[in-house]
Parts: C-alpha cells; structure tokens; sequence
C-alpha cells in the first residue's frame, strides 16, 4: 500500500492510516483488472475479510460498506455465513429507518429476506421474526403491498405466540385502513386487544357511553395538562400495545361509521 502511495495510486490519511484511491478512474481500471467471472468470489472475500477483521462496532459503522460486497457475492455466500449477511441486512435496515431513508431501508431488508429459505425461521428464528417484521412496517410506508404481505404471512405463519405476532397485527391494521376496508381493521384490532386483555363493546348504548366519559372525567378531576405529563410512564408492555392499536382502531371505527368509535 505505501508503495502505491509513493506512486499516487493511492491517498494515505495520516490520522486514521486508512488508504483511498487517488482518483475515481484509477479505481475503475484497478476492478477492471479483475476477471469478470473472478468479481463475484472477490466481493465476497471482502466482505468475509471485514467481518473478520472489525469488531462489532467497527462492522455497525461500515455496515452498508460490508452489505454492498455481499450483496456482490450473494451467488456464493454459504449456508452458515448467509444468516451473517442477513443480520446485517436488518442492522443496515435499521439504521436507514431511525434516519428515514426508507428506500435504502427497503433494499436492505429485500436483500436479507432473498437470503432466507424455508427453513431459516427454525435455524434463526429471532433474526428471521425481526427481520420480517420491520420489513412488513418497511414496505407499507414504501407502498410495497405485495411485499409487505408476504411479511406479514411469513410472520403470522411462523410465530410461536401471540406477542411475536403484535408487530405485523399492526402493520396489518395500519394496511387494511389504507386499503378502505376500515371494517376488516376494526375486526382485526378489536382481535388484538382481546389478546392483550382489553375489551371494548363493539356497539354500546349512549348510556354506557355517557356512563364512560363520566368515569374518565371523575380519573381527570383536578388534574391539569402538567401534573399529567409528570405522570410516571405505562411500563407494562401489553399495555403499550394496547394503546398503539387503540390509536389505529379509533381512525378505522370512525371511518367505518362503527359505533364503539366514541368508546
């Protein structure tokens, strides 16, 4: 390397030691020299290299560095290393989301997925839940419905409980909302929320109406807009969830004209 630096082939930054090429041509005509049948099983000695070279968080900083060179090598990566890739696929995913780059977020997880066959929920059954699961969330926002309900199948087939299935239920609610079948959503949600402990009546008088704003009202007395928000957070996991497909439920109960949607 300090030779093709001597030579200008190659840049050194002398605070990080790390070498780039001069020049983006130099580059070109550097892969040229690489027999096109060769590239493939070069990408993925690369991307091997690097797994084995990084640790943890040295490999979640350079994570789409690494997933372009399996990504180029995807014809020969190995059973075992496969689930490698994969795992980064989904921290790739990730990372695109928090920063709402959804798109890159989407072929990150399409490339996983390609990966995985119909045993992998068995070999890797937590990576394959998490990554179906986000994909499902990941094509809805991209409006990929096609993918996003082979997630959702693949997640409600290959669950071992309920709360493994939540995820993609939500997804599902979310998609059926979008798609006008409010009804189906309305359906699914109250589903859910049995599953979760919470029952609502799906049409209730306007006395029991009447009768459960009174009692909310009474909770409410006295406190203002601040003493609630000081309140201690709802740590109780079932709970959250509740309320996340309480949110959804109201929008598609009002859409569909339901009359529990003021409850």
């Amino acid at each position: 390397l300090a030779l093709a630096a001597d030579r200008g082939l190659l840049k050194c930054d002398p605070q990080t030691g790390k070498y780039t090429f001069s020049h983006d041509g130099i580059q070109s005509a550097s892969y040229e020299l690489i027999e096109p049948k060769e590239r493939e099983k070069f990408h993925l000695a690369v991307a091997r290299r690097l797994c084995r070279c990084l640790d943890r968080e040295e490999m979640e900083e350079h994570v789409f560095a690494i997933l372009d060179q399996f990504q180029r090598g995807k014809g020969l990566i190995g059973k075992h290393e496969k689930y490698v890739a994969v795992d980064l696929s989904l921290q790739g995913a990730q990372r695109a989301f928090r920063s709402s780059s959804f798109r890159i977020a989407a072929e990150c997880l399409t490339f996983g997925i390609s990966l995985l066959d119909r045993n992998s929920f068995k070999d890797e059954y937590k990576l394959c839940l998490a990554l179906h699961t986000n994909a499902a969330e990941v094509y809805f926002i991209m409006a990929d419905d096609v993918r996003m309900d082979e997630s959702i199948d693949a997640v409600l087939q290959n669950a071992l409980c309920f709360k493994d299935k939540l995820g993609a239920l939500t997804t599902h609610i979310y998609a059926l909302g979008t798609r006008n079948r409010s009804c189906e959503a309305v359906e699914v949600a109250h589903g859910v929320l049995a599953e979760l402990g919470v029952a609502i009546e799906r049409s209730p008088s306007k006395l029991g109406i009447m009768t459960e704003f009174k009692r909310v009202k009474k909770l409410l007395k006295n406190r203002t807009d601040q003493s609630i928000l000081r309140m201690q957070r709802m740590t109780d996991p079932d709970k959250v969830a509740a309320l996340q497909v309480l949110n959804v439920l109201f929008l598609n109960a009002y859409m569909a004209e339901s009359k529990g949607a003021p409850l």
